[in-house]
């Protein structure tokens, strides 16, 4: 029965399918951190820890604690920053901010409006997860 939940809920996760692209489904399980995530657009951009510390209105030893997973107060930065580190990296905000653990607005707007379906599919286990974003993926793209 579990399985008609799955199919169910397809629709909902395609809205995930298309927040979370190739690069965040093909690394559920072997995740990049954060702080690496940034140190490498940080160097793709060959940019200094000072040089980009002073783009995003930070200093460069906090930086350094991002890149290296020791701030004191937390794991991630808050996501003002985040949002400023997408912006100069020109990376993907959604996928910093989920690297961040951070809920991306536009998931959180509709984990508000459907709590229901997201509570079932937080109570999938990895195979059923799986299984539904196969299913996703083998569906024609609506346009």
């Amino acid at each position: 029965m579990r399985f008609g939940y799955v199919l169910m809920l397809a629709f909902l996760l395609q809205v995930a399918y298309v927040v979370l692209d190739d690069f965040a489904i093909s690394r559920v399980r072997e995740r990049m951190r954060f702080g690496e995530k940034i140190r490498e657009l940080r160097k793709k951009k060959s940019l200094s820890q000072e040089s980009l510390a002073k783009l995003v209105g930070i200093t460069a030893p906090y930086l350094s604690k991002v890149e290296n997973h020791r701030l004191d107060f937390g794991e991630h930065p808050a996501e003002k920053l985040i949002h400023k580190l997408a912006s100069v990296l020109d990376a993907d905000e959604t996928e910093l901010l989920l690297l961040a653990e951070k809920v991306p607005p536009n998931i959180r707007q509709r984990l508000f409006e459907r709590p229901e379906i997201f509570s079932q599919i937080a109570e999938l286990d990895d195979e059923e997860l799986d299984l539904l974003i196969l299913h996703i993926l083998d569906r024609p793209k609506q346009v």
